[in-house]
């Protein structure tokens, strides 16, 4: 093991984040709220330095999974996003009434989550803008403590926030209401993500515990089964696996006695067979 690149500021860095081909990072100090961006394939020399860009702390930064944006979060209660290739600011995302702690962009690239010291999330769609007319869609009802991390699960279906009221709470992005709540940390929860299949969920406290939740069967999860319920969602046991499925997800046809997964294994048997002969 070996150091391959090293990065230097005149400040406290706060927060640091790599690009997903590798090859980019971006970082912040404290006290100059200075970010840098740098090409990890030359040398020390960042490739951008953004000054003024905040004027309070920047508590997070995150690469746009095409990596030609970044967004960083601050004290100042506001979140920017920075386009790499024009180096400029392209949106700058208020609305927070206290410190914005935490973003991540959704795997397609298409909305943004910002989470905030005043207990809420902000789903702000930045494919189409539409949050310079209508505002971010908000999430205040769940946590009773400051938000520390938000992260999507890969397919964007699922979203989780851990707080420091000692809780992690998995969020149904199309409804944008909670599935469940994760319990049992004894101390402010600092950060929490999925695992790429979607079946864990690992999160990190001040308790000084990792811990790791088997997700996989939370339709089976009575408080999931309520949440899908409150939303006046009739739910359907599948004919074939038995899981329960919504009357939405099999479009509303109330013919259909089976999920859309069961039905789409039989489609592709068809098209298998087709394809042979």
């Amino acid at each position: 093991m070996s150091l391959q690149w090293r990065g230097f500021h005149d400040g406290i860095v706060t927060t640091c984040a790599i690009s997903s081909s590798g090859n980019m990072v971006v970082s912040a100090s404290d006290g100059d709220y200075v970010i840098k961006v740098w090409d990890t394939r030359t040398d020390e020399n960042p490739v951008h330095t953004i000054k003024n860009l905040h004027n309070g702390s920047v508590t997070n930064i995150a690469f746009h999974p095409d990596n030609s944006r970044i967004c960083s979060t601050s004290s100042d209660m506001t979140a920017k996003i920075w386009d790499l290739n024009s180096a400029s600011t392209t949106a700058q995302l208020s609305g927070h009434k206290n410190i914005v702690s935490c973003c991540a962009f959704s795997n397609n690239g298409r909305l943004l989550c910002t989470g905030s010291w005043d207990k809420s999330l902000h789903i702000w769609d930045i494919a189409t803008g539409s949050y310079r007319r209508t505002g971010p869609k908000i999430i205040d009802k769940g946590h009773e403590g400051s938000i520390s991390s938000c992260n999507f699960s890969a397919d964007d279906s699922m979203l989780i926030s851990a707080s420091y009221d000692q809780n992690v709470i998995i969020w149904d992005n199309k409804y944008n209401v909670q599935k469940f709540s994760l319990k049992g940390h004894n101390g402010w929860v600092n950060d929490a993500c999925f695992s790429q299949d979607q079946k864990w969920a690992l999160t990190c406290s001040s308790d000084m515990t990792i811990r790791m939740w088997n997700i996989e069967s939370e339709e089976k999860m009575p408080v999931f089964l309520a949440n899908k319920i409150s939303l006046g969602l009739k739910l359907i046991s599948c004919s074939q696996c038995g899981k329960k499925f919504s009357i939405t997800e099999a479009g509303d046809d109330f013919s259909l006695t089976r999920c859309v997964f069961c039905r789409l294994k039989d489609r592709s048997k068809v098209l298998n067979i087709a394809a042979i002969d």
